[in-house]
């Protein structure tokens, strides 16, 4: 399996993004090649998608778009041909969705959490670039005066396993 080929423009204070799908990428056996003529006229047909929209378009989310965003639509298409590599560019998103998965939803850049043994140590998990946790000793002496302790906010360690929690609250009765 190959790997699709588009082209797309986010006009500045737009509220969504016009993309042109020029490849699948389903059938290795043709590719996408692209000459001048062929980038030229995927070029226009960004630009034509900004040229068309409108108000009613896109679920009631599009507008009118200047005629500055329609040449830049087509300045940014053409320069996309000559400048990506898509095949890099669709392997980043197959490690992005990848990571999606694993994490079943988006992935943190930074979780900062206390050391499950002493409180007063802090510890910051990064995941790496397949979204596997890593921990590393945080700076203790940045952290102290932003993060409160856990006992501070009424944690305790969990005697169930790594980490802290709160004693469990009674919700308050609801009266009819």
């Amino acid at each position: 399996m190959g790997h699709p080929v588009w082209i797309s423009f986010y006009p500045e204070h737009s509220t969504h993004e016009h993309m042109v799908l020029l490849d699948d990428g389903l059938d290795p056996r043709n590719p996408f090649r692209w000459t001048g003529e062929e980038i030229e006229d995927a070029a226009g047909e960004l630009a034509d998608s900004l040229y068309r929209c409108n108000d009613v378009r896109h679920g009631g989310h599009g507008h009118r778009h200047t005629t500055q965003d329609i040449k830049n639509a087509y300045t940014a298409g053409r320069n996309q041909l000559y400048a990506i590599d898509y095949s890099s560019e669709w392997q980043e998103i197959k490690r992005k969705i990848a990571r999606w998965h694993r994490w079943k939803g988006p992935v943190p850049e930074m979780v900062v959490v206390p050391d499950e043994h002493d409180s007063k140590i802090w510890n910051v998990m990064i995941p790496d670039e397949d979204g596997t946790p890593v921990m590393y000793k945080g700076n203790q002496d940045a952290l102290k005066d932003i993060m409160p302790r856990p006992e501070e906010v009424g944690a305790v360690p969990n005697p169930n396993g790594p980490g802290w929690t709160f004693k469990r609250r009674r919700r308050p009765r609801q009266f009819n």
